[in-house]
């Protein structure tokens, strides 16, 4: 919070939390993912080590507080611990989402992060259709190691319409690990050969609006759900006053209490190739500037007007809130 009053009352935008693809590779082939991992072409690029360090380097330079290893499978990065220790060493407090790949035999290397997110989407055979044949029994490993370890964790789900009615379960779990949950939701087919290959398990509507008063309610009831409650309020009131996931300044509906995008202002999204965006939801859609070609620096003032005023994801909107309370603590 210091950090973001700091850049507040300095007027700057700089980017405090970073997430980084350290790699465009996976194991796995998730129907929903939204880049598409496990069919990316090696000419895309992959990071050598020694670029990395120059990125969390110039992040760390720019005021960058935090950052989440993301991928592709960060986990199939042999180096990971040293990409780990270079960022800790510039004080940046690191997490990372993996699906739990090698987790438990290279829990050691993994002991300096602040915490590990790992990606369930329900019982055995909901989660394996949804990511890929074996893959529930490494995720439970992995939360078993990790819970082991006392490294703080959260279960990230992404619901669909196998998984829609699963929230029980997922909160049961979560509570078994002494993790959180997270959850997203699937809106759309990510790639023409997702839905030819899957088809579309996207949720509706009215399912999302069914999901998000559900996500309200065990909130207000103290489940271990991750983010605030306004976060979920938010989503429980967004659907029946938008027609997508996101607004722009020009859509903005009267009277609805958006939490403002931060995006490009204080967070960003470095893929795996290089390209720096406001967050991952704008992958391929945002002419994004590549770190390797002209730096973080102006590849960060690019991400200035990349023209979304608000959207219902909560993970974004969960530090969109944050960014909100730091501006209402400036006007006391």
């Amino acid at each position: 919070m210091g950090a973001l009053l700091r850049a507040k009352l300095a007027r700057e935008c700089r980017p405090l939390w970073v997430d980084v693809a350290v790699t465009n590779r996976c194991h796995l082939d998730c129907e929903y993912c939204y880049g598409d991992y496990h069919h990316r072409k090696d000419e895309i690029g992959q990071f050598r080590l020694e670029q990395l360090y120059t990125i969390l380097d110039d992040a760390a330079a720019l005021g960058t507080k935090v950052a989440c290893l993301t991928g592709g499978e960060p986990m199939l990065r042999k180096s990971i611990a040293s990409v780990i220790e270079r960022a800790t060493s510039r004080n940046i407090s690191v997490g990372m989402v993996t699906s739990g790949f090698r987790v438990p035999e290279r829990i050691g290397e993994l002991a300096a992060l602040s915490w590990i997110v790992i990606s369930l989407d329900g019982p055995e055979p909901i989660h394996d259709l949804n990511r890929g044949k074996g893959s529930f029994a490494v995720a439970l490993a992995a939360l078993e190691a990790i819970q082991q370890q006392r490294i703080p964790r959260i279960v990230k789900a992404v619901l669909n319409r196998r998984n829609k009615d699963q929230l029980p379960w997922l909160l049961d779990t979560a509570t078994r690990f002494g993790a959180r949950l997270e959850v997203v939701m699937s809106y759309a087919p990510q790639s023409d050969r997702q839905l030819r290959v899957h088809g579309d398990m996207s949720l509706d509507r009215d399912e999302r609006q069914a999901l998000s008063e559900e996500l309200l309610a065990h909130k207000r009831r103290g489940a271990p759900l991750a983010f605030r409650e306004r976060v979920y309020d938010n989503l429980a009131r967004w659907w029946p006053n938008h027609r997508s996931d996101r607004v722009r300044t020009d859509e903005v509906v009267s009277g609805f209490p958006y939490l403002e995008c931060s995006a490009g202002r204080y967070y960003a999204f470095i893929d795996g190739d290089g390209r720096m965006y406001p967050c991952n939801q704008r992958i391929a859609e945002f002419d994004a500037k590549n770190v390797l070609e002209v730096g973080v620096r102006r590849a960060w003032e690019h991400l200035r007007d990349h023209g979304c005023f608000a959207c219902a994801v909560p993970y974004l909107n969960q530090q969109h809130l944050v960014t909100s309370i730091g501006r209402r603590l400036l006007r006391v």
